[in-house]
């Protein structure tokens, strides 16, 4: 039996989502947290609906921290995936590069169960993102 590296599995995958699943310590305003908004089911959608569509060797899911949208409930951020790595660099340079090197990275935001199947057919099938569940990218 052949294994599959990490790397492999990188370099196939087509689209890269990261659901925002990150829960504030200071709860003074919850509907401003991405957990408290509903992050971990919107994550546990995006995982049925791309395991229903059998295209888990083309879109990669992960759950990730903040992505700086706190305003917009759960915050899901799309983009093709591309074989650079620059995990070496200090986080801020990072998110720098991403957005110069990712242009077509796209935001969703105000986020339900029931717009998933949509997002995932439209962007990750027939790559048009959707355009009444973007929102403003930094």
């Amino acid at each position: 039996m052949d294994l599959i590296s990490d790397r492999d599995i990188m370099n196939a995958t087509k689209y890269r989502v990261f659901v925002c699943t990150r829960q504030r310590g200071n709860l003074d305003n919850p509907e401003n947290c991405c957990f408290n908004c509903g992050g971990v089911e919107i994550y546990q959608a995006f995982r049925d609906e791309i395991d229903r569509q059998q295209l888990a060797n083309r879109v990669e899911i992960r759950q990730s921290g903040c992505l700086d949208r706190c305003e917009s409930g759960t915050v899901v951020a799309v983009y093709r995936a591309s074989w650079q790595n620059f995990m070496w660099l200090p986080d801020k340079i990072q998110r720098k590069l991403r957005k110069l090197l990712f242009p077509n990275r796209h935001l969703y935001g105000h986020l339900k169960r029931e717009d998933i199947p949509e997002i995932v057919e439209s962007h990750l099938v027939n790559g048009r993102p959707p355009k009444r569940y973007q929102i403003v990218s930094n």
